[in-house]
């Protein structure tokens, strides 16, 4: 099975390829490779190469921080992940200054929002925002891998360093690389104690685009504001998950904050 991550920039598609592919029967790989392969079918064959080479998993994990992939990956499953914009650009502030990317713009990140919330989740198609990832006991990571056929398994959270995604610049940093060396960056930070960085870059955004997302009709149908407070931070848990708890959280109702999209 190929599992493919996407979304937009900054807005924690690198987390959730590493949490996904910390699970035993799931390969890692890393978006940077991936970015060469923009035909469907040479990406097809990558993944059956990696699959049936590295680790006997038998499922693959790769990411591309964009939503337009419909029409060029055949990729099995296909999950788009969210995130507020106003922590997204903060955090692309602090990386580029005042000058974005085309496709790192607010008016991209519009399309993208439109976009996640008109896509109905299918067999193909699943939708989880940042925030609801380190929500009521990681339920949304347990319903994804659910939805996938596959356990959810504690250790999954344990991002520390378990080992390198497969990546063209190879293992991991051993100290924190300048955040223009952006895939080391990323690489070294998802290999870092699992955290919820809800509001940490806000504080980065200029009144504008303050503004600017506030006045967007998406920011609110996703239930987002500039004054949402951050989440509480992970702290392991001692307990180890069981069928019967992974079934009891599975069986609760999807938060409120979710509304409609997550059905």
């Amino acid at each position: 099975m190929r599992i493919l991550i996407a979304g937009f920039p900054h807005s924690g598609t690198s987390i959730l390829r590493k949490i996904i592919g910390n699970h035993p029967r799931i390969l890692d790989y890393h978006e940077r490779e991936i970015v060469s392969y923009r035909e469907s079918s040479r990406l097809a064959r990558l993944a059956r190469m990696l699959t049936g080479r590295y680790r006997g998993k038998e499922n693959i994990v790769f990411k591309w921080p964009f939503h337009d992939v419909e029409h060029r990956t055949n990729a099995d499953r296909i999950i788009y992940i969210i995130r507020n914009p106003f922590d997204v650009f903060g955090s692309l502030r602090l990386r580029f200054g005042d000058v974005l990317p085309d496709n790192h713009r607010p008016d991209a990140w519009q399309a993208y929002a439109r976009y996640f919330l008109d896509k109905p989740v299918s067999d193909r198609h699943f939708k989880i925002r940042y925030e609801d990832l380190f929500a009521r006991n990681f339920n949304v990571l347990q319903q994804a891998m659910a939805w996938m056929g596959l356990d959810w398994r504690d250790e999954m959270l344990e991002t520390e360093s378990r080992y390198a995604p497969i990546q063209y610049y190879g293992g991991l940093p051993r100290q924190e690389p300048p955040r223009i060396e952006h895939g080391a960056f990323r690489a070294w930070q998802t290999a870092q104690k699992l955290s919820d960085k809800t509001g940490q870059s806000r504080r980065h955004l200029d009144e504008a685009s303050r503004t600017l997302f506030s006045a967007m009709p998406e920011t609110a149908l996703l239930g987002y504001s500039a004054h949402d407070g951050p989440a509480p931070a992970y702290v392991p848990r001692k307990k180890r998950f069981t069928r019967s708890t992974a079934q009891e959280a599975a069986d609760q109702p999807q938060p409120r904050s979710l509304g409609a999209f997550s059905t």
